[in-house]
């Protein structure tokens, strides 16, 4: 295995060309006859487990009762699977997916939802990177007629891949076992159809595996409270504040920190409150136009004075957004806008937080009734805040895109193909062992049964 170790600018470019030659040898790659048997049961399962007249349709209703089920057999060629600045190693992996969901329905705004997915990953070189990741989630809500309502959401998520935290931490890192938990309540009533009051809560866990990990650890308790205001029958004006208290555990507790050689202490740890006043728009559900337009200040305020090396915490604060937009255009044509600018404590030696500011975008147009196409572009800026002494301005800037096509082979099966390219860039040379490419091009075939 190879990590980001070696300081070296990179001389790969950020549009990297696949050869006929490459391109020909991935896919023969990613068909290698060991893993062919995965891709041969999602095509039988489809062939004959749909042959029945009890399979006439993708899903199986029970009264109100709504059962959909489904597996993925998706291969992937990745250039560059331990995020490296240099030295890459490319890999083969095969994921097989499968996922069930159910739904209770009694009304469209009274409902529960729950669906498990599980992802068996397995590399055809590299199999010490071998891992599944869970994801079962539950979604409930229930609305009143007297205008009162409540919502419940529940996400988990374990998993040992490589690919790091939201904030990178642990990237390129094969075994790095962890879970998380993602909890939010919302309630609400609706006073003369007019104006909404709303309160929200919402606890966030994660938890590492490993003692060298476990600094990381950390619980979030968010309280929220909105006044929405109907501007129109589909739009409403929103007011809302967030108050959101996070305790890193271990650092608590004396945990030693092997990036500083120094025990973590409840004078040193990172816990921070953040502060969050927002004003917008809120688009009513099952529209055409859907989502949140949010932009606002923020406050981020660190409990302790120092870290364990004696630095200082700087609090920061200053512009924050939450924005998040789907348009359906039409029937087969979505548009999705996604804008976020937060601060964000940090898993770097370097500096104790950064501000985070990302844009993504992503449309969806089906070709006729067989073919779908899909384009996700995504740009963030990572500003780091308080470096340590001596060091210079930490900045990186990370660009994304992926896009895709879908063929729906018959009621049940439907096969795509997809590329994905990410590219993290530095500001400064001195954090040019951080920076990295990826490159993954995959196939895969989905059947629902």
């Amino acid at each position: 295995m190879v990590k980001n170790q070696i300081i070296e600018p990179s001389k790969t470019g950020w549009c990297p060309q696949l050869s006929y030659f490459g391109m020909k040898s991935t896919f023969m790659r990613l068909f290698k006859i060991k893993y062919f048997k995965c891709l041969l049961i999602v095509i039988l399962m489809s062939h004959f487990g749909f042959s029945s007249a009890s399979f006439a349709s993708a899903n199986l209703r029970i009264g109100r009762v709504m059962i959909n089920s489904e597996i993925t057999y998706a291969p992937q060629y990745n250039d560059n699977i331990y995020s490296a600045h240099t030295n890459k190693e490319s890999d083969v992996i095969h994921l097989l997916k499968p996922k069930i969901n159910f739904n209770y329905t009694l009304k469209p705004e009274n409902f529960i939802s729950a669906e498990y997915l599980v992802d068996i990953a397995r590399y055809s070189d590299d199999d010490e990177n071998n891992y599944e990741a869970h994801l079962p989630q539950v979604f409930a809500q229930l609305k009143t007629p007297s205008g009162l309502y409540v919502s419940a959401k529940d996400i988990y998520f374990k998993t040992s891949d490589p690919y790091g935290d939201e904030n990178e931490y642990a990237l390129g890192i094969p075994q790095t076992k962890r879970w998380q938990n993602d909890l939010t309540l919302v309630t609400g009533y609706e006073v003369k159809k007019t104006a909404i009051v709303e309160c929200s809560y919402n606890n966030y866990k994660k938890k590492y595996d490993r003692i060298e990990d476990q600094w990381q650890n950390r619980s979030s308790n968010a309280f929220g409270a909105a006044l929405l205001y109907k501007v129109t029958p589909k739009t409403s004006a929103l007011f809302q504040y967030i108050k959101t208290l996070t305790k890193y555990d271990k650092q608590n507790d004396g945990i030693f920190y092997t990036n500083r050689d120094e025990n973590w202490s409840r004078d040193t740890s990172q816990d921070f409150s953040l502060d969050e006043f927002y004003i917008g728009t809120r688009f009513v559900p099952m529209g055409k136009l859907t989502g949140e337009v949010k932009v606002g200040y923020g406050r981020h305020t660190f409990d302790n004075d120092i870290d364990p090396e004696g630095n200082s915490y700087r609090d920061e604060n200053g512009l924050i957004a939450a924005t998040t937009i789907q348009y359906i255009m039409r029937e087969r044509t979505s548009f999705l806008l996604k804008l976020d600018r937060n601060f964000t404590p940090s898993p770097d030696a370097d500096a104790n937080s950064y501000i985070s500011t990302s844009c993504f975008v992503q449309i969806i147009q089906g070709i006729g009734q067989l073919f779908k196409t899909n384009l996700n572009i995504g740009l963030t800026n990572l500003d780091y805040q308080d470096e340590a002494p001596g060091l210079p301005g930490k900045e990186f800037n990370i660009f994304q895109a992926q896009v895709g096509i879908n063929y729906q082979i018959n009621e049940y099966v439907t096969a795509g193909i997809s590329y994905r390219f990410k590219n993290k860039k530095s500001t400064n040379s001195i954090y040019n062992a951080e920076e990295y490419d990826r490159n993954v091009l995959g196939i895969a075939l989905t059947a629902q049964y």
